[in-house]
């Protein structure tokens, strides 16, 4: 995706990708619909300064995925760049569908909700790296097993200013902290929701 673009959905049915370009505005829900296991919907690979944004919903898919560090979601953001979104993000149906996955040095900045899916271990954003993960809304966990909102597996740093609540089940938490990053939470409800 090269240019400014506006349109009601981007998703992907077989096993391509999108791939969004720097300094590019997508205004359009994004949604992971592929049937292959570790396929994303969306990647950005840019190299820092670049930015590019997504104004819309993004939804993990119902296509495992074979582990977590797999990398794969509805968006990706693989290297040293910003994805910026503005709207809700929202983990899957099946089994480790991810919403947005960081899975390099660069950020995600989400203006939106961050929710856990209803599979197992979909996770609304999930980080696997140094990177820097903003998120100005609430974050809740959903309503599948280990369903987790935010969770951050290695080094990076979360910043998040809303609420963080769990879901409906007990390990469906609103943040997890499983490795060596910082989480910074500013909220006025924070509800048996924090694993560390």
């Amino acid at each position: 995706i090269t240019a400014n673009v506006t349109c009601t959905e981007i998703s992907n049915a077989g096993t391509g990708t999108f791939v969004l370009n720097s300094g590019v505005t997508l205004t359009a829900n994004v949604t992971n619909k592929t049937t292959t296991t570790n396929i994303n919907c969306l990647s950005f690979l840019a190299a820092s300064p670049a930015t590019a944004t997504i104004v819309g919903t993004v939804t993990g898919g119902a296509a495992s995925n074979s582990a977590p560090n797999a990398g794969t979601g509805a968006i990706q953001n693989g290297s040293t760049g910003t994805l910026i979104v503005q709207g809700n993000v929202v983990g899957g149906t099946n089994v480790i569908c991810i919403g947005a996955f960081n899975a390099s040095t660069g950020a995600i900045s989400v203006t939106g909700n961050v929710t856990g899916g209803t599979g197992n271990q979909c996770y609304g954003l999930y980080n696997i790296s140094t990177g820097a993960i903003s998120i100005s809304g609430n974050v809740a966990g959903g309503s599948g097993a280990t369903a987790v909102g935010a969770i951050n597996n290695a080094a990076g740093t979360y910043t998040i200013t809303g609420n963080v609540t769990g879901g409906t089940i007990s390990t469906a938490n609103g943040i997890i902290n499983s490795s060596t990053g910082t989480v910074t939470i500013t909220s006025t409800t924070i509800t048996g929701t924090v694993a560390i």
